[in-house]
């Protein structure tokens, strides 16, 4: 079914193993998991989405200042952007761009400022919260495709499994699941999987008919072989 291969390293891979990869964190404006400032601290580029450094700043007051803060500023205190500031910051106010989000504004200057090969980024707080933010969060999977990206919010966590492709994931049992769910994302997806407690084979999945909710990883190493792009969500340690 797929005619490409690829390997996803979930999300706590980047707490506690070395990687050639560079990563970007970037904190969103809605509540941070309690191990945020352990990859934080790791991360080479470290950007708040405008509120995203309140959040920084109540929850994790000792952590390293964000490199730069991103937005169109119309949620980020006072008292917050002037320390930071202080502490060397920087500032990118884009508020004459009212037609994209603080994480859209985020990734693209992260984009442009960056090389963009062996990267992978992580949205901290990216999942929860308005409905309509995280649904929009999760577009920004499709829109940057190019890019992984992993969203993590309240307890969860979501990335893109592109169509075509046959993905091998690589789960940290200790730290995520058993939850978790494939969703058919921008189309029907017709789908084959391993290492679940409920397996697809060759399955069509579609909005309004079947999806994986409610399933559980079993193993390790779960394969994901798929004609069409899907959400793989799945539980984080808060």
């Amino acid at each position: 079914m797929g005619n490409r291969a690829s390997v996803v390293r979930t999300v706590s891979s980047h707490l506690f193993e070395e990687s050639h990869k560079t990563l970007c964190v970037i904190l969103l404006n809605h509540e941070l998991p309690s191990w945020t400032p352990a990859l934080w601290e790791r991360a080479q580029v470290r950007l708040c989405a405008d509120g995203g450094a309140n959040r920084l700043s109540d929850q994790f007051p000792s952590s390293p200042p964000p490199m730069t803060i991103i937005g169109d500023l119309d949620s980020i205190r006072k008292d917050v952007l002037d320390e930071y500031c202080k502490q060397g910051t920087t500032v990118v106010n884009l508020s004459h761009d009212q037609d994209s989000t603080d994480m859209q504004k985020c990734v693209r200057h992260f984009l442009d400022s960056y090389v963009t090969e062996s990267i992978h980024v992580v949205a901290l707080g990216g999942l929860g919260g308005r409905i309509d933010h995280t649904i929009s969060n999760l577009s920004n999977l499709l829109a940057f495709s190019q890019i992984p990206i992993v969203l993590v919010g309240d307890g969860n966590a979501a990335f893109l499994l592109r169509a075509k492709e046959k993905s091998r994931i690589e789960v940290d049992t200790a730290n995520e699941g058993p939850g978790c769910g494939l969703i058919p994302f921008g189309g029907p997806a017709r789908v084959t999987s391993d290492g679940l407690k409920w397996n697809l084979s060759n399955d069509e999945m579609k909005l309004g008919a079947l999806i994986s909710t409610s399933n559980e990883i079993l193993s390790p190493v779960v394969e994901v072989d798929t004609d069409g792009n899907l959400l793989w969500i799945f539980e984080v340690d808060k």
